[in-house]
């Protein structure tokens, strides 16, 4: 009775050990895969753990995750310095995210960390951020309202921060660019 115990739990760890190794080689090739692909399309990639990378081009970083089906597009940022403001520290980070599965609908929001100095010289912290969800041609008619209370306002608020930040066709323009590149990374 004790040999049986023994050996199935030896088959038990010989199992593991082989599904470990295979997930091991499987992320070492589609890293190497996604790195080749990133080069001949002329991009350079960063990994920042086993299953997530980004690109840098300008002032925007795009994220991507790779999963058994392919590159994944998950959110690109951009660091803004708004003119005309003095900041002691922090910045203000733009997000544009999928909603959901669906491309056709883009979740933007913005993340407000700074500490500016007023006219006077006083410090002023302005953390804030808010989001809204719209189609991917980032038109204001076509926000999305979850229906709780001021979430519209919040919402009309929110978006014209961040075309403020932000011109409306920058936004198409780099979220397009990341489709393209994820569409490049899975040919």
């Amino acid at each position: 009775m004790r040999q049986i115990i023994i050996k199935r739990i030896f088959c038990i760890v010989i199992c593991i050990l082989i599904a470990s190794m295979t997930i091991f080689f499987w992320i070492s090739h589609r890293k190497n895969m996604i790195i080749d692909r990133s080069n001949a399309v002329g991009v350079h990639v960063e990994f920042s753990g086993p299953k997530t990378f980004f690109i840098k081009e300008g002032p925007v970083t795009y994220c991507y995750d790779m999963s058994i089906s392919g590159v994944k597009f998950v959110r690109y940022y951009i660091s803004v310095d708004e003119p005309g403001v003095k900041v002691k520290k922090g910045e203000v980070i733009v997000n544009i995210q999928p909603e959901g599965n669906n491309h056709n609908l883009v979740r933007g929001s913005y993340d407000d960390t700074r500490i500016v100095i007023a006219d006077d010289g006083k410090e002023e912290p302005l953390y804030s951020g808010s989001f809204f969800v719209c189609n991917d041609e980032f038109e204001e008619s076509s926000l999305v309202f979850t229906g709780m209370l001021d979430a519209e306002q919040d919402t009309i608020d929110a978006y014209n921060h961040v075309s403020k930040l932000v011109p409306v066709e920058k936004l198409k323009q780099y979220y397009n660019r990341a489709l393209t590149i994820c569409n490049q990374l899975n040919e």
